[in-house]
């Protein structure tokens, strides 16, 4: 059972790092003009890593505990997910909230939420 929780939390490091990815490329690819391409690829990421730096983060001092931050997880996915149907994606984005699903139930059945 030790294996399936490291494989797990290996599991939402790829997801989580994936989702910067997904939300950089997604903005700086989205069809407007250049300058709001620039501005959307740059800040999606930060805001999303912020974002999980102070709520999520397991050593963050003001980190979400149980429901909270299984929702704040999820809606954070869910956008990373819509991002990839907006750009086409609807396989990867089927794939990656499969692999989502997946790792959130994982993480809330053993406790490492």
């Amino acid at each position: 059972m030790e294996r399936l929780k490291t494989i797990n939390l290996l599991l939402a490091f790829f997801i989580e790092i994936g989702a910067v990815l997904v939300l950089g490329y997604w903005g700086f690819t989205v069809k407007t003009d250049s300058w709001i391409r620039i501005f959307l690829g740059i800040t999606a990421p930060v805001l999303m890593m912020g974002i999980w730096a102070i709520w999520c983060a397991p050593k963050s001092r003001y980190r979400l505990k149980g429901l909270r931050l299984f929702l704040l997880k999820a809606f954070i996915f869910i956008l990373v997910a819509c991002c990839l149907v907006n750009m086409g994606k609807i396989v990867v984005a089927a794939l990656f909230t499969l692999l989502v699903v997946l790792n959130l139930s994982v993480s809330a059945y053993k406790h490492t939420l």
